[in-house]
């Protein structure tokens, strides 16, 4: 079996002959064109095709969270936030005109309206917390040299989490919601 030696860093191989100044004796030869020499004769992925795939795949993940909604609707939720935020503060006096409107044209009450808002934002928050957390974990592991399972699935305890949510907005009365979100 011939000799297999390459440039560390570098998916470049020469398979047989004499070991060009520089290089290592590798242990395999190179499994696919993406992976890369390390200095103790093994294959790695390259690193920045891994900090590629892990970005493609927490993109995916964060996408999957709006794809549902239209562009101009995503637009509104600040303002949606906003008017829910001041509803919480003062449930009698806040002032609300956009989801007023919104929720007349539903055909839903305000409340229950403010409510689903109060859920959806405290929802995003969350996964989208856990997903980047996810992400920047993932991508120090890579950048540690290890070649971490890309898992942006949501845990059981996020799924629970995101349940309490909504129990407690939807079953907390208004006057006592901003010491419950607290």
């Amino acid at each position: 079996m011939k000799q297999v030696f390459a440039e560390v860093g570098s998916s470049f191989q020469q398979v047989g002959g004499t070991c060009p100044d520089g290089w290592v004796v590798m242990q395999s030869e190179r499994p696919t064109p993406e992976h890369v020499a390390q200095a103790d004769g093994s294959w790695t992925l390259d690193p920045s095709l891994k900090l590629t795939k892990n970005n493609t795949a927490y993109s995916a993940a964060t996408m999957a969270l709006t794809a549902d909604y239209p562009q101009l609707e995503k637009d509104t939720w600040p303002t949606q936030n906003e008017e829910a935020s001041a509803w919480v503060a003062d449930p009698a006096g806040a002032s609300t005109p956009w989801i007023d409107r919104a929720a007349a044209e539903r055909g839903i009450e305000r409340e229950e309206y403010i409510r689903r808002t109060l859920i959806k934002a405290r929802q995003f928050k969350v996964i989208s917390a856990f997903l980047t957390g996810r992400r920047q974990r993932y991508e120090d592991q890579i950048k540690a040299g290890n070649d971490p399972v890309l898992d942006y699935a949501l845990t059981r305890e996020l799924l629970a989490e995101l349940q309490a949510i909504t129990e407690t907005i939807m079953s907390t009365p208004a006057a006592g919601l901003q010491e419950a979100l607290a």
